[in-house]
């Protein structure tokens, strides 16, 4: 298991708080709304109710972008360094192999079996 910076150990505090945060903002919502089913209708305590859920959420969500900042911050730290020498694979300047399939494809279409047009099939 990777160890977590101090960095992404906050931005985890912060999601925590802001998840604390919206979870109170709606359940006020709630009350508020089950307030109103019974009749005692706070029109302005509704839009406040509903405000506030809504900048929950958007606490949250920024919460949430930091904390994958943070990780991806904290991974790209930790990953090694490629070296100067290393290729990729797959990616070699030598033609490639010649297998038996390749020999078939090649046959195919130098006798005009498998050509680039689409011809209708038959229903």
């Amino acid at each position: 298991m990777e160890e977590r910076t101090p960095d992404v150990r906050a931005a985890e505090r912060r999601l925590e708080r802001a998840r604390a945060e919206l979870k109170q903002a709606m359940s006020r919502l709630a009350a508020v709304r089950r307030a109103a089913l019974y009749g005692e209708h706070d029109a302005d305590a509704l839009d406040i109710a509903v405000l506030t859920c809504r900048e929950a959420q958007a606490k949250v969500r920024e919460a949430r972008l930091e904390l994958e900042r943070e990780w991806s911050c904290a991974l790209d730290r930790s990953a090694p360094e490629p070296s100067s020498t290393a290729t990729r694979p797959g990616r070699d300047d030598a033609p490639p192999e010649i297998t038996p399939r390749l020999l078939f494809a090649r046959w195919l279409v130098q006798t005009g079996r498998l050509t680039d047009e689409v011809t209708p099939v038959a229903a």
